[in-house]
């Protein structure tokens, strides 16, 4: 997992977690929105309404507070076939909890600019 640097935007509910890379475009599948670099590569990840998404992903409850204390976040993607998956990784000061997932997206991938 790479490390990356995050921002967490509490008013809107918003995590950005992104690599030291200019984004070429991005891809929305529901409340994620994945940055796509200049060489077709994972730049970034925003999670919209992060708090209740992550929580029914993991099937555990986040709330904003516990996601204002990130201590790390990363990202990473495996490319396979017709599909990239997108894994990202949080450690939240609150109750010291680690949290790993991963999101499948089918390729070939339409790019926004």
């Amino acid at each position: 997992m790479t490390k990356s640097d995050f921002d967490y935007d509490e008013k809107n509910d918003i995590l950005y977690i992104h690599k030291h890379v200019k984004a070429k475009g991005s891809v929305n599948i529901g409340d994620f929105v994945i940055d796509i670099s200049h060489n077709g590569r994972l730049a970034g990840l925003e999670i919209m309404n992060a708090s209740k998404t992550i929580s029914k992903f993991i099937s555990k409850r986040v709330t904003k507070k516990m996601l204002t204390g990130i201590k790390k976040a990363g990202i990473h993607a495996d490319y396979e076939g017709n599909a990239i998956y997108v894994y990202y990784m949080l450690v939240l000061t609150q109750k010291n909890m680690e949290i790993n997932d991963r999101l499948p997206v089918p390729m070939p991938m339409a790019v926004s600019s």
